[in-house]
């Protein structure tokens, strides 16, 4: 028989956990882009630090940083994952991944790991620069938040697709920031997890004007990363756009301020 159909979002969204002194500390959300024929992780810098993205506060009760990630990848075999991990910092204790170092205040929550251990696995990738602007997406659509939710998975490592509505002017930045809001019950181990509009049935807003409907296939728009909510009180979480990704790649720097 026949495997069941997977929707390919599943195979791009990836389980990570951080580590300090081979500990767990957190679990988080990530995905793969490739950039000058390297393979980088991408989640967000808060998750990779260790640190409140603004008040760079330690965010674990333990006081410890993460030093490492786990990834769990996918296969050629999606019912099989494997587990590599990466270090966060070398041997002097300097960062590895990538920042804007522009943003002295931390506010673009994103940042990118240049992979070393992918023996055996099967980048399923998100193209960061060339995302599909022929769909238009307004205010109140309803998209897709793709990770893992208390660090829990949907069976066989796939992750768990939380709805959200854009609750911000998604082309418009918030508060200067480069990020739109979305309105979504997002819970801790989904930061890092990549926002998209999904519609199966073909349909969509164009940007050209209008409805699309009866479109060929599965349409997909990447929209951004997901970072938490703006307040514990509140479900408005942010989503940094692809461009912020696409900056961090081009002009990022590892860290020197931690």
């Amino acid at each position: 028989m026949p495997g069941p159909q997977i929707a390919a979002p599943n195979t791009q969204s990836l389980q990570i956990t951080l580590l300090a002194n081979d500990k767990e500390l957190s679990s988080a959300t990530g995905f793969l882009v490739s950039h000058e024929g390297e393979l980088y992780l991408v989640t967000n810098w808060h998750v990779l630090s260790g640190r409140h993205a603004e008040t760079q506060a330690i965010l674990s009760a333990t006081g410890a940083t993460p030093d490492a990630v786990r990834i769990r990848h996918t296969t050629d075999d999606l019912s099989v994952r494997v587990d590599r991990v990466e270090p966060l910092r070398d041997s002097d204790g300097n960062a590895l991944w990538l920042e804007l170092p522009l943003i002295q205040e931390r506010r673009t929550d994103v940042a990118a790991l240049r992979l070393t251990q992918f023996d055996g696995v099967r980048p399923y990738l998100y193209d960061v620069e060339n995302v599909n602007k022929s769909i238009h997406v307004p205010i109140a659509e309803r998209l897709s938040v793709i990770g893992f939710p208390f660090g829990i998975t949907a069976g066989q490592g796939l992750p768990i697709w939380t709805q959200a509505f854009v609750a911000t002017e998604p082309e418009l930045a918030f508060d200067s920031a480069a990020c739109f809001l979305v309105d979504s019950r997002t819970r801790t181990g989904q930061s890092g997890s990549p926002v998209i509009y999904y519609s199966e049935s073909g349909m969509f807003s164009s940007s050209a004007g209008g409805l699309v409907i009866g479109g060929s296939g599965i349409n997909i728009r990447f929209m951004g990363i997901y970072s938490g909510r703006i307040n514990p009180e509140s479900d408005l979480g942010r989503v940094w756009f692809p461009w912020a990704i696409a900056a961090v790649l081009k002009g990022g720097q590892p860290s020197q301020s931690l």
